[in-house]
């Protein structure tokens, strides 16, 4: 007996968790610009206030979480669309300097 054909589905979400807010990585409207690299202010929607503010959350249910909300799933094809997924959230990624132990 010949044994069913295996399909396998890779997907890809990348959120950078930012002063207890989450940011959609993959989202287009996040700008790959160096003003993105600026430390996110609170309360914004996105990096200097770009973006489309989505609203993603973790839900707790018992010994398990999961996340909830809209942010994009990326279906990979291969390494090099994974790779290439990566690079471009690494570009949207806040960073900057902070001053914890000041």
């Amino acid at each position: 007996q010949a044994q069913p054909e295996q399909m396998f589905v890779f997907v890809l979400s990348v959120l950078e968790l930012y002063n207890d807010n989450f940011y959609d990585l993959l989202d287009d409207a996040q700008p790959s610009t160096p003003a993105s690299k600026k430390r996110r202010a609170p309360n914004q929607t996105g990096p200097n206030g770009i973006g489309v503010g989505k609203k993603i959350e973790v839900v707790r249910n018992g010994k398990s979480s999961q996340l909830r909300g809209d942010y994009t799933k990326m279906q990979i094809d291969g390494a090099e669309a994974a790779m290439k997924a990566v690079e471009i959230s690494l570009e949207r990624r806040s960073s900057s300097c902070t001053h914890l132990n000041d």
